[in-house]
Protein backbone atom coordinates (compact mmCIF):
# COMPACT_ATOMS: atom_id res chain seq x y z
CA UNK A 1 0.00 0.00 0.00
CA UNK A 2 2.90 2.41 0.51
CA UNK A 3 4.55 1.91 -3.00
CA UNK A 4 0.69 2.70 -4.40
CA UNK A 5 0.57 5.64 -1.90
CA UNK A 6 3.25 7.50 -2.95
CA UNK A 7 3.18 6.25 -6.67
CA UNK A 8 3.51 10.08 -8.73
CA UNK A 9 4.56 12.11 -5.55
CA UNK A 10 7.46 13.71 -6.54
CA UNK A 11 9.93 14.21 -3.38
CA UNK A 12 8.61 11.12 -1.20
CA UNK A 13 11.35 8.47 0.10
CA UNK A 14 9.61 5.61 0.91
CA UNK A 15 11.80 2.80 2.71
CA UNK A 16 10.25 -0.69 3.61
CA UNK A 17 11.90 -2.32 6.41
CA UNK A 18 9.41 -4.75 6.61
CA UNK A 19 6.12 -6.13 5.20
CA UNK A 20 2.96 -6.79 7.28
CA UNK A 21 -0.30 -8.21 6.36
CA UNK A 22 -3.03 -6.51 8.31
CA UNK A 23 -6.54 -6.72 7.97
CA UNK A 24 -8.05 -3.06 7.05
CA UNK A 25 -9.84 -1.53 4.15
CA UNK A 26 -7.16 -1.39 1.49
CA UNK A 27 -8.41 2.07 -0.40
CA UNK A 28 -9.19 3.51 2.57
CA UNK A 29 -5.39 3.19 3.77
CA UNK A 30 -3.80 4.23 0.77
CA UNK A 31 -5.99 7.19 0.61
CA UNK A 32 -4.85 8.14 4.23
CA UNK A 33 -1.61 7.22 3.14
CA UNK A 34 -1.60 9.19 0.38
CA UNK A 35 -3.26 12.21 2.10
CA UNK A 36 -0.70 12.26 4.88
CA UNK A 37 2.36 12.23 2.05
CA UNK A 38 0.36 15.27 0.29
CA UNK A 39 0.06 17.32 3.06
CA UNK A 40 3.66 16.98 4.46
CA UNK A 41 4.85 17.94 1.16
CA UNK A 42 1.91 21.04 1.05
CA UNK A 43 2.99 22.48 4.49
CA UNK A 44 6.47 20.74 5.31
CA UNK A 45 9.27 20.75 3.62
CA UNK A 46 11.16 17.80 1.66
CA UNK A 47 12.32 15.04 1.70
CA UNK A 48 9.42 13.50 3.21
CA UNK A 49 10.09 10.19 4.21
CA UNK A 50 7.36 7.17 4.42
CA UNK A 51 8.63 4.62 6.71
CA UNK A 52 6.98 1.23 6.80
CA UNK A 53 7.96 -1.23 9.29
CA UNK A 54 5.45 -3.94 9.52
CA UNK A 55 2.20 -2.53 10.78
CA UNK A 56 3.56 0.32 11.80
CA UNK A 57 3.86 3.63 8.72
CA UNK A 58 5.88 6.74 10.00
CA UNK A 59 5.58 9.80 7.18
CA UNK A 60 7.93 12.94 8.68
CA UNK A 61 8.98 16.15 6.40
CA UNK A 62 11.61 18.17 7.39
CA UNK A 63 9.59 21.37 7.75
CA UNK A 64 9.95 24.08 11.05
CA UNK A 65 7.20 22.33 12.90
CA UNK A 66 4.79 23.66 14.81
CA UNK A 67 6.10 27.10 16.56
CA UNK A 68 6.76 26.51 20.17
CA UNK A 69 4.31 29.03 21.69
CA UNK A 70 1.40 27.48 20.04
CA UNK A 71 2.67 23.60 21.18
CA UNK A 72 2.87 24.65 25.06
CA UNK A 73 -0.66 26.13 24.43
CA UNK A 74 -1.43 22.60 22.56
CA UNK A 75 0.35 20.59 25.60
CA UNK A 76 -1.91 22.43 27.88
CA UNK A 77 -4.90 21.76 26.60
CA UNK A 78 -7.04 19.25 25.45
CA UNK A 79 -9.42 16.92 25.71
CA UNK A 80 -9.79 17.20 29.76
CA UNK A 81 -9.67 20.97 29.55
CA UNK A 82 -12.35 22.46 31.97
CA UNK A 83 -12.24 25.35 29.60
CA UNK A 84 -14.16 22.94 26.85
CA UNK A 85 -16.22 21.40 28.42
CA UNK A 86 -20.14 22.07 27.61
Amino acid sequence: MGRRAVAGLEGVELQVIADAVVRTDPRRVERILTNLATNALRHGAPPVEMQVDGPVVRIRDHGPGYPADLLAVLHTSGPNDSARAP
